[in-house]
């Protein structure tokens, strides 16, 4: 059981970033009028969907890593540690959000970026504990 509180942690942080976007921090839930009349969402609602969904494959990495041996959990953490890098970048570099302060937002993109750090810290330290030839050939 010892070897399972990490993976549970982080299964617990990825049920956050949820938790954080769609109940206590989702991002507005504005449209932007289009030059043809259409409307469509802003670019902070496409994150915020890019990250639930990457959110939700991090939680599939974190539940295998219950039915492996520790050698190959350590592996499986590699894919977790990148979900985890994946996720805060979605919102700040590759889809983006709005650029007005004081927006939804912004609080959405704090909770997405300091619980993706600390489950990547968790992945680094799950793979790296235990001594000698810990990190995966």
């Amino acid at each position: 059981m010892r070897e399972k509180i990490i993976p549970i942690i982080q299964t617990v942080l990825a049920l956050a970033i949820i938790g954080a976007e769609k109940i206590w921090a989702p991002v507005c839930t504005g449209l932007l009028d289009l030059a043809n009349g259409n409307q469509t969402h802003m670019k902070c609602w496409f994150s915020s969907q890019a990250v639930l969904m990457i959110a939700l494959v991090l939680i599939a990495i974190i539940v295998t890593m219950f039915f492996v041996e520790a050698s190959s959990r350590k592996k499986i953490q590699i894919a977790a540690i990148t979900a985890a890098i994946i996720m805060p970048l979605t919102f700040t570099k590759v889809i983006g959000m709005c650029m007005m302060e004081g927006m939804a937002c912004h609080s959405t993109s704090m909770w997405v970026i300091v619980l993706s750090a600390v489950i990547a810290v968790l992945g680094i330290t799950d793979i790296l504990k235990g001594g000698r030839n810990q990190i995966p050939k």
